[in-house]
């Protein structure tokens, strides 16, 4: 991950989710829903998740709730 021209991946988002004991949570986009496709460190589940979108390439944005009152 030092280098600018790769991207992490599925072991890389495994080591940090590892690392920072929380877990991640990744998901692709339809149109009108987010529906999950992955997640590590479920044995963490009562921390504050990370959320991740999928691009279904190679790329991944953060996620963040808007409505409070709707959940990931």
């Amino acid at each position: 991950m030092k280098d600018p021209s790769f991207y992490g991946g599925e072991p890389e988002l495994l080591a940090l989710s590892e690392s920072m004991e929380v877990p991640i949570k990744v998901y692709m986009y339809e149109p009108g829903s987010f529906y999950p496709i992955a997640e590590y460190g479920s044995h963490y589940a009562g921390r504050q998740a990370i959320h991740l979108l999928y691009n279904g390439s190679n790329h991944y944005d953060a996620l963040i709730k808007r409505n409070p009152l709707v959940s990931m």
